[in-house]
């Protein structure tokens, strides 16, 4: 169970930070669409891409 936890936890973490990236650059229409923002939406999704690249061993 913890280690779920830890992933939600990271999960979570990246994707504030994409959607923090998403207000710099005043896409404010995307942070506002449920398509992006829903759990399981495109946010979530780019989170767990980011994730998973860079715990991929390098070749």
């Amino acid at each position: 169970m913890i280690v779920h936890t830890w992933k939600i936890a990271i999960k979570d973490q990246v994707n504030a930070d994409i959607q923090g990236a998403y207000a710099e650059r005043e896409l404010y229409e995307e942070l506002g669409d449920p398509k992006y923002t829903d759990p399981g939406a495109i946010f979530d999704i780019m989170a767990i891409t980011v994730i998973r690249q860079n715990l991929q061993p390098e070749p």
